[in-house]
């Protein structure tokens, strides 16, 4: 009896859970997506920061007052339709049990309270790494989350009693016109904002945050999803049921992939061969120089903003601390964020060329006076500093969401092309001020007509149909520079791209970014004819050190083929505090750290994690190959070994720091710590430029400096320097 009665209990409650599952699984969203991502709290800092400056309060407090409206929007909106749902549909000799009565009232109202709860969550992790003013306002949004879910809850049990006390005078109707204007406000609100979307995805990202638009997401699908679904019942059409079916047939038949890659008008100018951009970097140095010329190639790891920011802000301070540094680099590797950062480190080198003290970074003889500040950091950093996760956010919670259901590409609803257009309007304010600039130009002929020294970009992604690596690149390999390394002018010679899209197509990771489709591929044996898609780098691996150390070996025997005495300078630029690299001058990985015990489900889980860990594996032992080559030396056309140079500069954990997020924004707290981090492993360099020091050897010299101290755990007193930089006390 006890077994029975049990059954029974778990069956209405399993019931009640069933006809109220849109508003819940609305709720259940926005507490979650608000709250789990590392990026949200992020979002969060980025606006708690701003309490610093005075004249950013009002907007700070004005923000906050709009999440709040759309919080409570969003839950009265999720309260009421899971009240009308148990009030239409509960079975009436259910109702008459003191049980189901009360579950019937207080789960609307908690499920009306979840966004108020994941908002307090959200807040709370945002406390992490904050100070003064933004600790303080952090806090008290945590506080004031949580009492506007116990406010709703008390305004709702209020309310109950107060209608109890007036039934005449309301009756019933109030409800049939509650549920019409919830209704239309719901359809009105989303017909605008995907207009909104449509016509400028990017002002409506930035300007209404990622927080407020997963709130407004909920607030516009939940009501007429769950009328549909009301509707739906009495009749027993399964409305959710078909919905998931059409949206599962029109997805096998790729009829809503509106993921076609931006291409630029007109035919894709020449690519420049490899050999022609070699002698272009050899026209840059001094031929009667006696000493070895140092020919430098970077590798930039992927990340997200984090690994974005990271390389641009170690290419910027590198290029001031080392006149002559940009004139030596001649190639980048870049995978994910690393492709982003390298991609705005080019253009801003390209439109400071006439800015003071670029006549250092070039290598003159004139240098630039002591107090002149880096003003490449500041392009790079302005330019990496906006919001590039906005409008990613907003493009796919509204028109790339309505697209899932129309049968109908429409590739302007792409979201990947609202954060490629975020980059490009930020690189415009930051560098030419709203002129085009050198990321909206086509990377095919990116080493032509250059007005600053210009390297060969390599911007490294996955192949979803064949798992090979393919660069997008603005140099053109030869086949015998290459181990299982393909560019995309092999795959899709008509491609025709801009500089942003390629950075971009190399950071498309799942699921906020989809795999970029640039063409098809007919097979010569079955005539059949498949999509070519392209996803993030860092699935095949995430350095880029697989593609750069195939790169250096190439170069380096092409360069001595032009009777340059070059020595390879190999920079692997990292930003995750977790991996795990050789010894320097070893080709063995150290054994991985312990690691806490990872939850259950091993025979559900472990197929996943081995592959996701195998990436991880795969970029550390490519790491480790490039610097054990280059240190132990590379062939060149003679067959001599010329012993290089391997810098390793990377991030690292410090107690009481927030871990920085994978997204696509970063707080000025999170960016500062960045610039302090670089600044640190950057000074065995020696100081700022000024000093007119630019001829080769003391490049050398200095970058052996790099090499020698960059390599392995930050030490314990300069992490206490690095605090001091990053909260203002330096």
């Amino acid at each position: 009896m006890a077994i029975l009665n049990l059954w029974r209990s778990l069956r209405r409650i399993g019931y009640v859970l069933y006809l109220v599952r849109v508003p819940l699984w609305g709720s259940l969203f926005v507490a979650l997506a608000v709250s789990l991502p590392a990026q949200m709290p992020e979002v969060m800092r980025v606006l708690a920061a701003d309490v610093r400056g005075s004249n950013l309060l009002f907007n700070v407090w004005l923000h906050s007052f709009f999440v709040g409206a759309m919080a409570w929007l969003t839950g009265l909106a999720n309260w009421y339709w899971a009240r009308i749902s148990l009030q239409a549909h509960m079975p009436r000799d259910w109702l008459l049990q003191p049980s189901v009565q009360r579950t019937c009232t207080w789960l609307p109202r908690g499920i009306g309270a979840l966004p108020w709860l994941g908002l307090a969550a959200c807040s709370w992790q945002a406390r992490s790494g904050l100070t003064g003013p933004a600790a303080q306002w952090a806090l008290g949004f945590t506080v004031g989350a949580l009492v506007m879910a116990a406010l709703l809850v008390y305004l709702l049990h209020l309310r109950r009693r107060v209608l109890e006390a007036n039934a005449k005078r309301f009756g019933q109707h109030w409800i049939a016109r509650t549920g019409r204007v919830s209704l239309v406000g719901s359809i009105a609100t989303g017909f605008v904002l995907l207009l909104w979307s449509t016509i400028d995805a990017v002002s409506m990202g930035q300007s209404l945050g990622a927080v407020a638009l997963v709130l407004l997401s909920a607030f516009v699908f939940v009501p007429w999803l769950a009328a549909l679904v009301s509707l739906g019942t009495p009749a027993r059409v399964p409305v959710l049921r078909l919905l998931v079916a059409w949206l599962a047939l029109i997805s096998l038949f790729d009829l809503n992939d509106n993921h076609a890659v931006r291409t630029l008008p007109g035919t894709p100018q020449p690519i420049t061969a490899f050999d022609t951009a070699v002698r272009q970097w050899a026209g840059r140095q001094d031929p009667q120089a006696a000493q070895p010329t140092p020919m430098i190639f970077v590798a930039a790891a992927g990340g997200g903003i984090r690994a974005a920011y990271m390389t641009a802000e170690v290419l910027a301070q590198m290029d001031a601390r080392l006149p002559g540094f940009s004139r030596h680099v001649f190639a980048i590797s870049g995978v994910s964020g690393g492709s982003v950062g390298a991609a705005v480190y080019a253009s801003a080198l390209e439109h400071t060329a006439d800015a003071p003290g670029a006549a250092a970074r070039a290598g003159l003889a004139q240098a630039p006076p002591p107090d002149v500040s880096c003003t490449l950091c500041n392009a790079s950093r302005d330019t990496l500093g906006a919001d590039l996760f906005g409008p990613v956010v907003a493009a796919m919670l509204f028109r790339d969401a309505v697209q899932r259901f129309l049968p109908v590409p429409i590739p302007a609803w792409d979201r990947a092309r609202a954060q490629e257009e975020a980059l490009e309007r930020a690189a415009r304010r930051a560098m030419t001020a709203g002129q085009p600039t050198l990321l909206e130009l086509p990377i095919n002929g990116l080493m032509q007509a250059a007005r600053a020294p210009r390297p060969a970009l390599l911007l490294n992604t996955t192949w979803v149909e064949g798992g090979s690596r393919v660069a997008v690149s603005s140099v053109s390999p030869p086949g015998e520079a290459l181990t299982g390394l393909l560019t995309l002018a092999d795959l899709a010679p008509a491609s025709h791209v801009s500089l942003s899209t390629a950075a971009m197509l190399s950071a498309r990771f799942t699921y906020v970014s989809p795999a970029g489709r640039v063409g098809a591929l007919t097979d010569p044996t079955t005539g059949e004819v498949r999509k070519l898609r392209l996803v993030d780098g860092g699935y095949y691996e995430n350095s880029g050190s697989a593609t750069l150390l195939d790169i250096v070996r190439y170069a380096t025997r092409e360069a001595s083929k032009q009777r340059l005495n070059v020595l390879p300078v190999v920079i692997q630029i990292d930003n995750d505090p977790d991996t795990v690299v050789a010894t320097p001058g070893e080709r063995k990985l150290r054994p991985l750290p312990l690691q806490p015990a990872e939850p259950g489900f091993g025979e559900l889980l472990s197929p996943i994690r081995t592959l996701l860990n195998t990436r991880s594996a795969r970029g550390s032992h490519a790491l480790a190959d490039t610097e054990w080559h280059v240190t132990h030396g590379i062939q060149d056309a003679q067959g001599q070994l010329v012993e290089g140079v391997f810098v390793y500069v990377t991030l690292q954990s410090r107690s009481g720091a927030p871990k920085l997020p994978l997204g696509w924004q970063l707080s000025s707290g999170a960016r500062r710590d960045i610039e302090c981090q670089v600044a640190a492993r950057l000074a065995p360099a020696g100081p700022a430029a000024g000093s007119g020091d630019t001829a080769s050897p003391q490049l050398l010299q200095r970058l052996r400096l790099l090499a020698a101290a960059n390599w392995g755990r930050l030490p314990a007193d300069e992490a206490a320097e690095i605090n001091q930089c990053v909260f203002g006390q330096k």
